[in-house]
């Protein structure tokens, strides 16, 4: 039935050139090896041009562009496929190769019962990629779907770094960094107001707003869709609620009470379920306490996944609470596992990585007004911890302190990330 249309998409991405940025998500020792990889992450954070870097790379390793089989399942040609199809795939592709294919497959929850296809592609030893955007494939379903068999990859917007890559500027030397000082800082301007959704890198304010309300549109239809909400408006509530109270502690209960506040009683039940399909939707992530207790692991923290989501809420300027929220974005994208602190002082962020555990705090200015603040929190952690170093992350200050026998180091976000996220 679909056989005509899979050797057209075949062969269309054999000689199919796309221009794209590298991103270099993955290591070339695990692109080198024969692992299979599923990416998740929000849509349109660049998941389907990374499949086209991989090709490529591995193309330039000695592949040859015949034993790719690519097909993106959102193909208006693909309308009304279904499981049963699956096996025209390679049917299709014996006729026009004999090579051994290696999978690259986009969208795949689009189909019903994908994973009962990839686990067969990957049991017979075949290579797959594959991505997906919507709540069906996170990292604990596909665990479930596919056991060890794919590792899931989660791939965000971009970093500032991979941003300033896209703008064409250079910074990986102190040389470059100087002389494109100004433009640097231009940049994280915009990335602090618009985040880095690939798509609205170099366009207007205007338009990149555009794009970002269409996104949030097509995440609340997912939602909507999947879990058969029909009050929009009461998530889009959540969410605002969410964005105003980034940095600061809540619970369910506070949540509810804010929103029946606010006209819209709404019960406790509705809002655990409400924050799980947002965090399944890749559009809220939260964090819990640092701490032992099952009941203060009650509160979280909860933060929006891209800084340009914020921009659509914006009532009021408030630049700390966007570099608190970018700067827990960035730390997921490099690999941290991160929580908070609140007990006898409080401190934004304890990053865990490697056993090694880092107390940071976030201040877009540090002034007389609340310099004892931050300063206290952090030491009152790095006492909990056990550690002699801190960090404060600011919007323009890099120096370091002595206080108390500890060392608090002050750097700026553009510093910090220019210094290849790196603490010491």
């Amino acid at each position: 039935m679909y056989e005509q249309v899979l050797e057209n998409i075949i062969v269309r991405n054999w000689n199919q050139k796309i221009v794209y940025k590298k991103r270099n998500i993955l290591p070339n020792s695990d692109l080198d090896s024969n692992i299979s990889f599923c990416f998740i992450g929000p849509r349109r954070s660049g998941k389907s041009y990374y499949l086209y870097e991989l090709k490529e790379y591995l193309i330039s390793k000695g592949h040859k562009k015949e034993e790719f089989i690519h097909i993106n399942f959102e193909d208006v040609s693909l309308i009304g496929f279904s499981p049963e199809n699956f096996e025209e795939i390679l049917a299709t592709y014996s006729k026009l190769s004999n090579n051994k294919p290696i999978f690259l497959l986009d969208e795949i929850q689009n189909v019903d019962y994908w994973y009962k296809y990839i686990r067969n592609l990957i049991d017979n030893q075949y290579r797959v990629f594959i991505t997906g955007s919507n709540s069906e494939l996170l990292s604990s379903e596909i665990a479930t779907y596919l056991g060890a068999r794919a590792n899931p990859v989660c791939v965000y917007p971009l970093s500032f770094r991979e941003y300033l890559d896209f703008l064409n500027i250079e910074y990986k030397s102190k040389a470059k960094q100087l002389e494109n000082k100004s433009k640097i800082n231009s940049v994280f301007n915009e990335f602090l107001e618009f985040g880095g959704f690939p798509e609205i890198v170099g366009l207007t304010d205007y338009r990149k707003k555009e794009i970002l309300l269409n996104y949030f549109e097509l995440m609340l239809g997912d939602v909507s869709k999947r879990w058969n909400i029909n009050k929009e408006d009461n998530l889009k509530l959540l969410i605002q609620k969410i964005r105003e109270n980034i940095g600061n502690e809540s619970s369910v209960k506070s949540l509810k009470r804010a929103l029946v506040f606010l006209g819209n009683p709404i019960g406790e039940k509705q809002i655990y379920a409400y924050l799980d399909y947002l965090e399944r939707a890749f559009m809220i992530k939260s964090i819990s306490q640092y701490n032992k207790s099952i009941r203060k692991k009650l509160f979280k923290k909860s933060y929006i996944i891209d800084n340009g989501y914020i921009s659509l809420f914006d009532v009021l300027e408030d630049k700390g609470l966007k570099l608190e929220n970018l700067v827990y974005t960035e730390m997921i994208k490099i690999g941290y596992e991160v929580f908070y602190y609140k007990d006898k002082g409080e401190c934004d962020f304890i990053l865990r990585k490697d056993q090694a555990l880092i107390p940071v705090q976030v201040s877009y200015e540090i002034n007389s007004n609340n310099y004892d603040r931050e300063i206290n929190g952090l030491i009152t952690s790095m006492e909990l911890l056990n550690t002699s170093k801190g960090v404060i992350i600011t919007n323009n200050i890099s120096e370091k302190k002595i206080v108390s026998g500890k060392e608090i180091k002050l750097v700026s976000f553009v510093d910090w990330a220019l210094n290849d996220y790196n603490f010491n």
